[in-house]
């Protein structure tokens, strides 16, 4: 066993504490940080969530919150499996607020660069469910007004049958 740590930059799912946990016992909130020169997108199609998924692309344009997270070396398998379609990707991430950057792993679903359509003829709508645990990990760490407003107005597809059981969030929109 190591005590060897990486730093890892969530933008979807795993910006909440519950759900990262679930396969990362080890994950620690480092900061709040932000990405430039990628765009935030939901998009392709995950049987598992049943809609899109989060993803990121490069926009030079463009940046993207997220949460870095503290882990331990052998957590990184873990994370890999859990991430099994993204490919992991070494970023340099800004801390919000400060000149200060870390290098850090995350993970773009780089095939899904070019739009898909799921297996019902929607595009790249998320679940319910997913779009609202990616919406209440930004509110709360308080990414700003203008980044929530962009996620709560990506359209859905209605479905929260999908996903693990978070019962912060199977509460809220009433499964």
């Amino acid at each position: 066993m190591t005590n060897e740590k990486f730093l890892y930059f969530s933008f979807g799912s795993n910006l909440s504490i519950e759900r990262i946990r679930i396969n990362n016992k080890s994950a620690n909130f480092f900061c709040v940080g932000v990405l430039k020169g990628y765009r935030f997108a939901f998009q392709g199609y995950s049987k598992y969530w049943k809609g899109s998924t989060a993803n990121i692309y490069p926009d030079q344009q463009s940046q993207v919150y997220g949460i870095l997270w503290e882990m331990d070396q052998n957590d990184l398998e873990n994370l890999d499996r859990q991430e099994l379609h993204y490919t992991r990707i070494e970023v340099e991430v800004n801390k919000v607020n400060s000149d200060e950057s870390y290098t850090c792993w995350t993970y773009t679903e780089e095939n899904h660069y070019k739009q898909l359509v799921d297996e019902d003829g929607r595009n790249d709508r998320p679940s319910l469910k997913y779009k609202q645990l990616v919406i209440n990990g930004a509110k709360l760490n308080q990414f700003p007004d203008y980044y929530l407003k962009m996620l709560e107005d990506y359209d859905d597809n209605g479905e929260i049958n999908c996903g693990p059981q978070l019962k912060s969030l199977d509460n809220q929109i009433k499964i």
